[in-house]
């Protein structure tokens, strides 16, 4: 699926929700924020779409949205689920082994 194709399903879900989407000039990336009691999220309208979608898609999750009653098709149900993953933090483990005496 194209790039321009999953901005629009995305951007779809998101307005069905009720959320508005605005794109301004940010020194961040952008992200979800509730403004004046509107829901917003809003983008750094100098990144790449590819960067939007990223955006958008963590916003769907964070917002619980793969568990509302709007159809997500399953290719961009797994698009969502896959920006999810990348986007989250790797949990660095250690282990130490003991030598026993």
């Amino acid at each position: 699926m194209k790039i321009n194709r999953i901005y629009e399903e995305l951007t779809n879900i998101i307005s069905l929700s009720g959320i508005i989407i605005r794109k301004d000039i940010l020194k961040s990336k952008g992200g979800y924020c509730i403004l004046d009691d509107n829901k917003l999220i809003i983008l750094n309208k100098i990144l790449p779409i590819e960067s939007h979608c990223r955006i958008l898609a963590c916003c769907i999750g964070e917002l619980d949205l793969l568990n509302s009653s709007i159809f997500i098709s399953p290719a961009i149900r797994e698009y969502i689920e896959n920006e999810i993953e990348l986007a989250l933090p790797t949990a660095k483990v250690e282990i130490s082994l003991k030598e026993s005496v």
